[in-house]
């Protein structure tokens, strides 16, 4: 059962055990290699930047209105601060779902990255429009700048996180 493949690599990749998610995830693509999360799951689990690059492709290739991946590519090129080429990924996902949280937190992650203050405000109120009590806004923010070495700026995205939703582990 390719679904039960998948489940077991999202749960080992959960808890930080790459190689084994990796070969879950390969499992459930040697029964259905058109399951487009099993290809997410391989560019997560991987660390060979190529790897990562064709398991994506390959993904949208089979669903290319996949949200989820869209999203990691939007978050790998913010890492590599690549900002128009995020903003093009994150325009696809918006495309499919143009209230779609993540990618508008995303959305507010290049804006703050690119110390555009006024556009950052604007797509964290529209965030906190669609859901008042969204702190993965703050966490995806938070998780954008300890990537990019902005530890004093995540501590505060953070915090903010917490305060918002104290009850979201």
């Amino acid at each position: 059962d390719g679904e039960a493949f998948l489940a077991w690599g999202d749960l080992l990749q959960e808890k930080f055990n790459a190689p084994e998610a990796l070969a879950s995830y390969e499992d459930a693509l040697a029964i259905d290699p058109n399951m487009p999360e099993a290809h997410l799951g391989v560019a997560h689990a991987h660390d060979d930047s190529e790897t990562v690059g064709i398991a994506l492709e390959r993904a949208l290739e089979v669903n290319p209105n996949y949200i989820e991946a869209h999203l990691f590519r939007a978050e790998q090129r913010i890492d590599a601060e690549q900002y128009d080429e995020a903003d093009e990924e994150i325009d696809k996902a918006l495309a499919i779902n143009p209230r779609l949280p993540a990618a508008l937190a995303l959305r507010a992650a290049t804006h703050f990255l690119r110390n555009e203050e006024s556009e950052f405000n604007r797509s964290v109120q529209q965030v906190l429009q669609i859901n008042p009590e969204y702190g993965e806004l703050f966490y995806i923010l938070a998780e954008r700048c300890v990537n990019l070495r902005l530890y004093q700026q995540a501590v505060t995205f953070a915090s903010e996180a917490i305060r918002l939703n104290p009850r979201d582990w």
